[in-house]
């Protein structure tokens, strides 16, 4: 992912990138895309009209899939994965001593619990993290961000937070702000919606 997946108080040197003024900002036209166009093919072949929601869920799958492909050529240039990165990134904003347990990464990463710990092993083998006894509870194990992986992650999070900008630059600041209170606000709503299936 292009953002940290947990509690995401980043110190100011590795997040605070100003965004330019909404006023100053070029609009982009309005042009037609790739669910536009679907949407049209299907109502030319006779199918019903598509919910109004439709376009909505269209576009956020096709943007993560996209994003996800950024992302990917990105962090394999900086010699990491988006499942590393996310693993390290959300041991650093921890704070000292920079630990979790494997379940608590697993919740935040939305990783499976077979992946958290084969991603870890090569985090550990690479020096970036270490598995040690729980000192609060010695028959748990809690995951260490290790000096050298908070190094890393001063390192590389600059060049993470351009790519995130990048992403984002055909949004003028008051759009930016608008779509991520609608985003939250539909998150919450789907996420309240799993829980109660969970619960089932």
């Amino acid at each position: 992912m292009l953002v940290c997946a947990g509690r995401c108080n980043v110190p100011r040197h590795l997040s605070q990138f100003p965004l330019r003024k909404p006023s100053t900002m070029q609009r982009m036209p309005e042009i037609k895309d790739f669910i536009d166009h679907t949407i049209e093919k299907r109502v030319s072949a006779g199918l019903p009209a598509s919910h109004i929601g439709v376009p909505v869920l269209g576009r956020v799958i096709r943007l993560a899939t996209h994003l996800q492909e950024l992302g990917h050529k990105r962090y394999a240039e900086l010699g990491l994965t988006m499942m590393r990165h996310e693993i390290l990134l959300n041991l650093f904003i921890q704070g000292a001593p920079y630990q979790l347990s494997p379940g608590d990464i697993a919740n935040v990463t939305f990783m499976s619990t077979g992946g958290v710990s084969k991603a870890l092993e090569e985090l550990e083998r690479a020096g970036y993290v270490q598995r040690i006894a729980d000192p609060s509870d010695r028959r748990r194990v809690v995951v260490r961000l290790t000096g050298e992986g908070r190094e890393l992650i001063e390192q590389v999070q600059p060049d993470i937070v351009a790519l995130q900008r990048q992403v984002v630059e055909a949004l003028a600041e008051d759009e930016i702000d608008t779509l991520n209170k609608l985003l939250r606000k539909l998150l919450l709503s789907v996420e309240r919606q799993t829980e109660v299936i969970q619960k089932r």
